[in-house]
């Protein structure tokens, strides 16, 4: 990412399946790195969409946040 999240955010990414609306964290991006990486587990190939979204800091999910970044993936 160009620019730092806003005071008080923070931006985490995610995979999205856009027909189903599940996502999974990958973890808070920290200097355009994950701070933390977590183990997918189950079949990647459900998931047609990289996202980053600006999260407030004590938001876990993705729902009412602000997708800053993203990539439709390629099965």
């Amino acid at each position: 990412m160009d620019e730092s999240p806003t005071n008080g955010t923070t931006y985490e990414a995610w995979l999205v399946n856009n027909a189903s609306g599940q996502d999974f964290s990958l973890g808070q991006l920290v200097d355009n790195a994950l701070a933390t990486t977590k183990q997918v587990q189950g079949n990647l190939g459900s998931f047609n969409l990289f996202e980053v979204t600006e999260e407030s800091d004590n938001n876990p999910t993705r729902n009412q946040s602000a997708v800053v970044g993203g990539a439709e993936l390629e099965g």
